[in-house]
């Protein structure tokens, strides 16, 4: 198994996929809040999504794309860990 016949028999060209504003933006984001501060790990991550994507045989990135994409770009390389989101308050009842 070659990862390049994979890519040769995708139903999609990569090229073809789109990665909505929105998706890059949040790629930026996730980036930033790792610490990750290479363009470069940005850009490969958003060609990962879009790989993901035609892989799928879709047209456009989606968020799961976007997650794997994540998860294998941009984890390893982070440098810090984003702060957990705060508890929610106690109920008041």
């Amino acid at each position: 198994y070659e990862p390049a016949d994979a890519m040769e028999s995708a139903s999609g060209d990569p090229a073809g996929v789109e990665l909505p504003r929105a998706a890059a933006a949040s790629l930026c984001e996730v980036a930033e809040a790792f610490g990750v501060d290479s363009p470069r790990a940005t850009l490969l991550a958003a060609r990962a999504a879009r790989v993901d994507a035609a892989l799928d045989g879709r047209v456009r990135v989606t968020d799961e794309a976007l997650t794997r994409a994540v998860q294998l770009v941009l984890a390893p390389r982070a440098t810090r860990l984003p702060a957990p989101p705060p508890p929610p308050p106690p109920d008041q009842a």
